[in-house]
């Protein structure tokens, strides 16, 4: 199928089939696409988590963050991945 594409998208696609390997515009438009569909469903998602987060701090659910434990606990789970001394 041959596109019509405004002449900044098309060398931004000529550019992907260029450098990632596409073979043709369908190809970097299916792979666009999939990623647009995987970013909006990670993006309603996180909204839905969020919900839920107001939901539990409306109802009193949740406690203040103890920043000094959390820094304690990010860098003890570094060290056992090995990447933090």
């Amino acid at each position: 199928m041959t596109y019509q594409f405004p002449p900044d998208v098309e060398k931004l696609v000529q550019e992907q089939m260029a450098v990632s390997g596409y073979r043709s515009e369908d190809e970097v438009l299916r792979d666009a696409l999939r990623v647009l569909r995987e970013l909006k469903t990670r993006e309603e998602e996180l909204l839905a988590d969020i919900n839920v987060g107001i939901a539990e701090a409306d109802r009193g659910s949740v406690r203040p963050l103890d920043l000094g434990t959390l820094i304690d606990r990010c860098t003890l789970k570094l060290a056992e991945e090995g990447i933090r001394d």
